[in-house]
């Protein structure tokens, strides 16, 4: 297995004084599980980037993680899936 590659800023480059701030969703708004329910909420907290902060220029960015990636393509792979559903009912009735 690679070691893992350590996190550049996309702003100055630098490797060494990057410091995490976790991920960007960390407290859940218990509306978007209400709304969406437990399945939807549960993706889309795991799409969620971990944030980032680069201490020689202060600049912040987010990098999402493969798994996040893959939430996030599930997460739209069912909206597509929920508009394709609704609209060929309507066009058949």
């Amino acid at each position: 297995m690679n070691p893992p590659t350590p996190i550049k800023c996309p702003k100055c480059g630098d490797h060494s004084g990057i410091v995490s701030h976790g991920k960007r969703h960390a407290v859940y708004p218990v509306g978007c599980l209400v709304i969406g329910g437990f399945l939807i909420a549960t993706l889309h907290q795991a799409s969620s980037p971990t944030d980032f902060e680069c201490i020689a220029c202060g600049a912040k960015f987010g990098i999402r993680s493969f798994i996040a990636k893959l939430c996030l393509g599930i997460i739209l792979l069912l909206v597509l899936w929920i508009i394709t559903t609704v609209v060929s009912v309507f066009i058949h009735h």
